[in-house]
């Protein structure tokens, strides 16, 4: 599935995003994987970030995908976050047999304050990400899917 999805940087352009990955892995910056989504009249837009960030070594950078679907394939919110979670922990899977030294985090844009509609699926999203070795980040630390994904969108 990854080695099919098209990365660019967040200006657009085409990048081979294991030798990003790589390069970023190699100097023991984490690596944040998130996935949001919106509806559009007739399609919901997937997008998924990998983004690297420390302030010890001054880093900040992020890579981006999206794809479409159609909207009868996601007929609630629930499926729609289900299916965020779901790339991105399939993208983490990805990344951890290429890079199992990388450390992996999961950043979903799902909140645990019972006020916001996403709620509905925290608990299941923390279990699901349970059987996994990564890190789960939640809104509202969870950047890579609230912030980068959230941007490409749009």
């Amino acid at each position: 599935m990854v080695e099919k999805m098209n990365w660019l940087t967040p200006e657009g352009l085409d990048v081979e995003i294991i030798k990003e990955i790589k390069k970023y892995v190699n100097q023991d910056i984490p690596v944040s994987i998130g996935t949001d989504s919106m509806i559009k009249s007739d399609k919901i837009t997937f997008a998924s970030a990998i983004g690297f960030h420390s302030f010890e070594k001054n880093v900040a950078n992020y890579f981006f995908s999206k794809k479409n679907y159609n909207t009868f394939e996601f007929s609630n919110l629930y499926s729609r976050l289900g299916k965020e979670v779901m790339i991105s922990i399939n993208i983490a899977k990805y990344i951890n047999n290429i890079f199992p030294e990388a450390k992996i985090e999961v950043h979903v844009d799902i909140s645990d304050s019972p006020d916001n509609d996403s709620n509905c699926i925290a608990e299941y999203a923390k279990a699901w990400n349970g059987y996994q070795e990564f890190k789960l980040i939640i809104k509202p630390d969870a950047w890579a899917a609230s912030g980068c994904a959230d941007w490409h969108t749009k």
